[in-house]
């Protein structure tokens, strides 16, 4: 979808006379290019209403972009303190299990070693 081409005068400070450039806006899958043509004598002198007219879509075009690339930032930086919950939580929950599956492990040995002596024990016993 492109826009129509203004032609606007651009007024330069510290010279005798301004230069004018042709803007053309385009927007090409969701960006917004703005193409700026310096041309050279040609003197067309346009109203407030008309520059205000040619202005106006580009800085709405400006505000949207800027608005949904925050949007976009947002969603992003929410994503990313998200993952990092998730990996603080998965790794205390791998902390936790391990302990717990060491525990276990612990009080396996230590009921096989008391069965041993206890075994022993009897055997001395009937001696």
């Amino acid at each position: 979808m492109r826009s129509d081409a203004y032609l606007l005068r651009w007024k330069s400070i510290g010279a005798s006379d301004g230069d004018f450039w042709l803007y053309d806006g385009s927007c090409v899958s969701g960006w917004v290019w703005l193409l700026k043509i310096r041309i050279l004598d040609c003197i067309l002198i346009y109203g407030l209403g008309l520059i205000l007219d040619a202005m106006m879509p580009l800085y709405l075009n400006s505000q949207i972009l800027r608005a949904l690339q925050e949007s976009v930032a947002s969603e992003v930086a929410s994503r990313m303190n998200a993952m990092c919950n998730a990996t603080e939580n998965a790794t205390e929950l791998k902390k936790d299990l391990t302990v717990a599956y060491n525990r276990r492990c612990q009080a396996k040995i230590t009921n096989e070693i008391l069965e041993t002596f206890a075994g022993a024990e009897a055997l001395r016993d009937l001696d």
